[in-house]
């Protein structure tokens, strides 16, 4: 082997394991990314929720969708405890419309625009949540 054949080996056995190793942390560092955003959403939906309960709680748990177990049990959270059950790594929250027909139709051009904010409402509100028709 040369000098030249050796620096070109060890050349691009640096490069490899750089382009390794940087490839490896951008992917790091994505799914860090989406785990904080993970956390800071679920963070943000409980703090939402405990403020929406501790001002006026029988609406609280109407536009939540709370039973009032859990009402209570988020009502009364430490700050520890907003963050331990904000790192779950899903999300706490759930989209209350689950028939796509329901939210196309949400999503539709209308006529009547002023309607719209009622429309959504008796689905969010409906214990199927759209599901059977809307």
């Amino acid at each position: 082997m040369t000098i030249s054949q050796f620096i070109f080996y060890f050349f691009i056995r640096g490069y490899v394991r750089f382009t390794f190793y940087f490839t490896w942390q951008k992917e790091e560092r994505r799914l860090m990314n989406t785990e904080q955003s993970l956390y800071e959403m679920n963070y943000t939906w409980l703090s939402l929720a405990q403020k929406m309960l501790l001002k006026d709680k029988s609406v609280a748990m109407f536009r939540l969708g709370l039973n009032a177990r859990v009402a209570d049990i988020i009502g009364g959270m430490t700050e520890k405890e907003l963050h331990k059950l904000s790192a779950h790594p899903h999300f706490i929250f759930t989209l209350r419309i689950q028939d796509p027909a329901a939210l196309e139709c949400l999503l539709a051009d209308s006529r009547i625009d002023h309607l719209n904010p009622m429309h959504a409402a008796m689905l969010c509100l409906s214990d199927t949540g759209g599901r059977h028709g809307i």
